[in-house]
């Protein structure tokens, strides 16, 4: 039986489609671990040509690349301006 382990992916996958790099980031993460933490960058306020997509799209894109998968996806938000990396790395920490 193999271990149970979390694998943590944090990204922001602000574009219209996921290219083969980011899949293949995802299915590397999914072949070494039985979690999956995907932890999506949300930037505060309205959409804008950086950011144009929601936290809602992103997560359905994530979840249709995975596909069926025999782990278990967890796809959170977290802030892309905290006043301090410190800040957005114990933010992390606490979502894992």
């Amino acid at each position: 039986m193999r271990k149970s382990t979390v694998g943590v992916v944090v990204a922001r996958f602000q574009v219209p489609e996921l290219h083969q790099g980011h899949r293949f980031l995802l299915q590397q993460v999914q072949e070494r671990h039985t979690t999956m933490l995907v932890v999506l960058g949300v930037a505060q306020g309205n959409a804008t040509n950086k950011n144009p997509l929601s936290f809602e799209m992103r997560e359905h894109m994530v979840r249709e690349t995975i596909g069926k998968w025999d782990g278990d996806l967890v796809i959170l938000p977290s802030p892309t301006r905290p006043s301090s990396y410190a800040v957005r790395s114990a933010h992390i920490d606490t979502l894992i």
